[in-house]
């Protein structure tokens, strides 16, 4: 036993060094601080890798998951009671307007107090009113004959229609802005915004402009007055009415007036129109807009339409009849047209003339949708798609459901040596 126990104690001589603590060399004060700095180094770098990465996961899931923020269109719902309008202004046209007003005049003496209390209700509306009024500057850049580039800028009005909590809406007229290489909005509040082109139509001459709601500081945008959108349709004879944006030619004048007549089928592309003549003053070219009483607007001015017997008049498109297109512009949407003018085939009609109950095609517009597609004057459209057509409202109401660009199926009753033959075509709409 004793020799074994002897041959362990050599061997653990042997190795004693395994028993023997190995001490680390003391750091010098320059080792010290390259090991702190390379610790900083380290600790930057796995912080700005550990951003990056928080980021772009954090994009990438808020890109997934998250659902984006919907954007609420514009809405507008069309105006009603057209019918008691037509039966109220029929009344108006049959009395004896002026023996009303001298009996009245003979019955009530006015003195100066009723005329000054009359002018305060119409200066108060169309102060109110010019509230939603702004100034649009089309600005473009030319050469002269010896290659010099300047600025060129053509001012206009426009009205505030809509606000949203992305962006205002303007309404001007279209050829004032159409050939803009920028367009600056001026508030009546007097600050100054980038506008851009929301969307035009050259039918009507409008067009629709935006200025982004971020733009624009959160108090005063909350202070902007937009104009409300009257019902044309209950206007009738003798109303007052009043001219707003720049009637004589500058930017929030205003003129009085009342309605000297109202035209009700007016015809244009692919329809008809309520036409308004007034009294009031404005120039041919002006972005004017009427208003009435209550500060709503119920017409926009567009002298074009002036008949040869009422060139002194003021002519304004009725805004119900507008509110279907404001509310596609508004939206950045094109209306579709067809390309003809046409007329009623009632049931009276096609029984003294033999022609089909429909739209008569009086003209397809040259180088219109309709001419396009083969459709002649002297067609009947009897259907859009598997819908019937028997009126220019019925071709009116269902052309409005279908966008710029979409092909539609047009059916249409020709005229032969002996009967109607119907054919069918394939219309392309058209945006103008």
């Amino acid at each position: 036993m004793s020799g074994d126990e002897d041959s362990k104690r050599e061997m653990i001589k042997d190795h004693e060094f395994i028993r023997q603590k190995i001490v680390r060399q003391k750091l010098s004060a320059k080792q010290k601080l390259k090991g702190l700095l390379a610790l900083i180094c380290k600790a930057f770098i796995f912080g700005l890798i550990a951003s990056v990465t928080f980021a772009v996961g954090n994009f990438w899931v808020k890109s997934r998951l998250e659902k984006p923020e919907e954007t609420i269109p514009i809405m507008i719902p069309p105006d009603e009671n057209e019918d008691i309008s037509q039966e109220s202004t029929t009344a108006k046209e049959t009395e004896p307007i002026e023996e009303i007003v001298q009996s009245a005049i003979a019955n009530n003496e006015l003195d100066k107090s009723d005329y000054l209390m009359l002018q305060g209700v119409l200066k108060e509306a169309a102060t109110q009113a010019n509230r939603s009024i702004v100034t649009v500057n089309a600005v473009k850049t030319g050469t002269d004959w010896f290659d010099n580039t300047f600025i060129q800028s053509g001012k206009t009005a426009g009205i505030l229609i809509a606000k949203t909590d992305a962006e205002l809406l303007i309404m001007t007229r279209a050829d004032a802005i159409l050939t803009a290489e920028a367009i600056e909005i001026t508030l009546s509040s007097d600050e100054v915004f980038k506008g851009t082109v929301k969307q035009t139509d050259s039918v009507t001459n409008l067009a629709v402009l935006s200025i982004s709601a971020s733009e624009i500081e959160k108090e005063l945008l909350e202070e902007i007055q937009v104009i409300s959108l009257g019902n044309s349709l209950m206007l009738n004879y003798g109303d007052p009415l009043i001219a707003i944006g720049n009637p004589t030619g500058v930017v929030f004048s205003f003129s009085y007036g009342s309605i000297c007549n109202i035209r009700k089928n007016v015809q244009t592309l692919d329809g008809f129109m309520r036409i308004i003549d007034t009294d009031n003053r404005t120039e041919s070219n002006s972005a004017s807009y009427l208003i009435n009483l209550e500060g709503e607007l119920v017409g926009v001015v567009n002298n074009s339409y002036q008949s040869d017997e009422s060139t002194e008049f003021t002519s304004a498109m009725a805004i119900s009849d507008l509110k279907e297109l404001i509310v596609k512009m508004s939206n950045g949407n094109k209306k579709a047209y067809m390309g003809i003018k046409g007329q009623d085939i009632t049931e009276s009609i096609s029984e003294a003339t033999g022609i089909p109950i429909g739209v008569y095609v009086q003209e397809a517009v040259e180088e219109g949708a309709a001419y396009q597609a083969g459709i002649q004057s002297g067609d009947i459209i009897a259907a859009l798609g598997d819908k019937e057509v028997t009126t220019i409202k019925d071709f009116r109401n269902q052309l409005a459901a279908h966008t710029a660009g979409e092909v539609i199926l047009v059916k249409v009753l020709r005229g032969g040596k002996e009967a109607y033959k119907e054919i069918v075509f394939e219309v392309t709409l058209e945006a103008k």
